[in-house]
Order: C-alpha cells, then sequence, then structure tokens
C-alpha cells in the first residue's frame, strides 16, 4: 500500500505519535513513505488533544538535570554491548589516526567520545534513546557542533523540539551572559530555564499550558499548538494565537483560553514580551484573581524566574508599540488607539514590583530589569 493510498482510507488510525518516533523508519521507499504519513497523522492527533499545548508534567519526559561528556558516556554505553569495535573497524578502518583508541589494552574513551561528537549529527533519535536518556541525548544536542540527521527527528518530537527552543531563543534574541567552553549558551542556563517552565504556577482553579513559536526558525509567531485558525477539535473558526516572544505560557480554566504570557529565554534571563488577554470581553474569570491581571501574572513570573535564578525582564511600552507597527502595520493603521494603549498597560505601575537599573536593548526592544519593591522584599526576606 503506498503512502498516496493509504491518505485515501478514513478509517486509518495512527499510532501515539511518541511510540512512533520510538521506532527505525522503514527502508523500503514504499514502506517509508507510509510510515512518514502515518507519523503525520499521529502528529495531527496529538495537537488536537493538546489543543493549548504541552501540560508542564509533559516536561518532565527530558529530565535536565545531567551533566558531563555524553559523548564519552555513548561510547562507554556501545562499548559495553561487544559490538562497537565491529563498527568502528567498519566504519573508520583499523589504519585510522584514531584506532589506537579501540585497539589498544584499554580503550580510550576519551578519544572514542570525539569520533562520536564527530557523527553525532548523522545518529537517529529511535537509535540514540536506546542507548541514552533523554536528557542525556539533549545535552548531546546542545553540544553538537553540526546539524544533520538529527534534526529532523527532534523537529518531530514535541518532547525534544522543546528542549532544543530553550536554547535555540537565546541564540534568536540574546546570547550574552552564561557560556560553555563552545561558546553556546551554558547548559546550567538551559537547565534553570527549564525548571521556569515547569515550576511556572498561576492561581488556583487555573490550568498553565506550555506553546511556542512555529517550528525552530520562528523567534516568535502563530503559536505550534494554538496558532491554528480552526479549533482542532470541534473545527469551528477562531482567533489564532500570536506569540511575542519564543514561548508562551498559557492560562486557561476548564480548557478555555483565557490570558497569553509570551516570553523568551535568554543569556540574560526571560524576557516578557505579552501579557495579553484571550478575549477583550466577557473576562468574568478576573474578579478570582487578587490584584489586577497584570500585576498578577507579572508577580508569578517573577515568582518562577527567581525560583529557577533567572533574573526577569519587561519590555518597555514604547519599544513594544513601535515594533507591533512593524510587524502588524493593518492592525496599527486599523486603530489608532492600540499603540498608545499598548505602551499604557506595558509602562503601568505595578504595586509590588518595580523597574531597576540599566535599559537593556534587545533587537527592536528595550526591556527594564522588575525587582521586588523595598517593602515587599522586607516582608519576603524575614518570611511574612
Amino acid at each position: 500500500m503506498t503512502a498516496r493510498t493509504l491518505t485515501r482510507k478514513a478509517d486509518v488510525e495512527p499510532r501515539p505519535l511518541l511510540e512512533l518516533l520510538g521506532l527505525r523508519p522503514p527502508e523500503d521507499r514504499p514502506e517509508k513513505n507510509d510510515f512518514e504519513y502515518e507519523v503525520h497523522l499521529a502528529w495531527e492527533q496529538f495537537k488536537r488533544e493538546h489543543p493549548l499545548g504541552l501540560h508542564q508534567d509533559e516536561l518532565r519526559y527530558i529530565d535536565l538535570d545531567v551533566q558531563g561528556d555524553m559523548f564519552e558516556k555513548l561510547a562507554r554505553k556501545l562499548y559495553a554491548t561487544g559490538k562497537f569495535i565491529d563498527y568502528l573497524n567498519a566504519h573508520y578502518g583499523e589504519d585510522h589516526h584514531s584506532s589506537f583508541a579501540w585497539k589498544g589494552e584499554e580503550p580510550d574513551f576519551k578519544e572514542l567520545g570525539t569520533l562520536m561528537w564527530q557523527k553525532f549529527q548523522d545518529f537517529r533519535l529511535f537509535w540514540l534513546l536506546k542507548h541514552m536518556t533523554p536528557g542525556e541525548v539533549a545535552l548531546a544536542l546542545h553540544n553538537r557542533r553540526y546539524s544533520g540527521a538529527i534534526d529532523e527527528d527532534i523537529y518531530k518530537h514535541p518532547h525534544f523540539i522543546y528542549a532544543h527552543k530553550l536554547a535555540l531563543s537565546a541564540w534568536h534574541w540574546l546570547s550574552a551572559g552564561p557560556k560553555d567552553e563552545n561558546g553556546k549558551v551554558a547548559w546550567e542556563r538551559v537547565v534553570q530555564f527549564h525548571r521556569f517552565f515547569m515550576d511556572f504556577t498561576f492561581a488556583e482553579g487555573f490550568d498553565v499550558t506550555i506553546d511556542h513559536s512555529h517550528h525552530w526558525v520562528n523567534k516568535r509567531g502563530p503559536g505550534e499548538y494554538t496558532g491554528f485558525t480552526k479549533d482542532p477539535v470541534t473545527g469551528a473558526s477562531v482567533d489564532g494565537t500570536w506569540l511575542d516572544g519564543e514561548f508562551g505560557l498559557l492560562i486557561s480554566q476548564n480548557g478555555k483560553h483565557l490570558l497569553t504570557l509570551g516570553v523568551c529565554t535568554t543569556g540574560a534571563g526571560i524576557l516578557v514580551n505579552q501579557i495579553q488577554l484571550k478575549q477583550k470581553r466577557g473576562n468574568r474569570w478576573l474578579y478570582k484573581l487578587p490584584m489586577p491581571h497584570f500585576d498578577f501574572a507579572l508577580e508569578r513570573l517573577m515568582l518562577a524566574a527567581e525560583a529557577a535564578g533567572l533574573p526577569l525582564y519587561l519590555v518597555t511600552g514604547e519599544s513594544h508599540a513601535e515594533e507591533l507597527g512593524r510587524v502588524h502595520k493593518e492592525a496599527i493603521a486599523a486603530d489608532d488607539t492600540l499603540a498608545p494603549r499598548i505602551i499604557r498597560i506595558y509602562n503601568q505601575s505595578v504595586k509590588t514590583l518595580k523597574r531597576v537599573g540599566k535599559k537593556l536593548s534587545v533587537r527592536n526592544y528595550v526591556y527594564h530589569r522588575i525587582a521586588w519593591r523595598k517593602a515587599v522584599a522586607k516582608r519576603r526576606s524575614s518570611g511574612e
């Protein structure tokens, strides 16, 4: 059966996406086409099951709290299988300049790890997960030197593309800050980003999900899960969600999207680009919050960033409005009150928080670092 025939069968039920991504793709071309189409169907099903993005407990699929040389670790695990030397002889040849690493009395795992690093971009995710934990694979992906076949796999995997974007956002927005020896954003920073998203909380009775900009190349734009214009479950027309940052923390209640918090992970810390109600009217849920939603959301972001050991920055209203005028000219032209409203919203005073230090310029945006007001900081330090 070809993939084209498969598309005409309305009763095709794809296997779960994560199950499919753990399998070796068929080598036979027609079977491979069928498999790829099934993965496509499974992705669509996964999105229908996640209409507002990934749940926070799903982020724990990848435990990023790992350290060390993952390439050397992979070499050790492969060596223990008893088949690694045959692979090395077949792939590199016994006269290879690194053959001393496997021909000596004791293997040189550091050199073997270097060989794995040089080839890592050509490995496949399903195979790596047989030998490494998801967190170990994520760290190795972070430290690889080239792109390759592995990228096709991680862009299809909802958890790995999320983990990949934690560092990718810093590359898109602002990479200045803590770095590893290879010049990439420090892995410890990536772990902090992950902790920020896992531990963020809103208010009792509300749910938090994580969306991100579509695919790997977009630093902002329609959400991967919520950027659609049709509800994936009911098929009804809806307004897709635009993310002003690489990530979106979506606040919902009973499956209804209420509030979007658009943020970017960067070398400097967390940048807040968006605190936006999903709808302009009918927000009776706001009465359940102890303070205005902007103040409350910024407080919750501050608490999560603080717990993760990250600075928090808030965009200025003027730079936000100017950038909106460049990206969404039609919206500004259609509503002359929009730009002043954005300036007023993002420049407003917050009772418990203040803007401190020098302004931070990132691309066309300007940010202020956010800190607790003195009286609040004193109460917090005293445990009140």
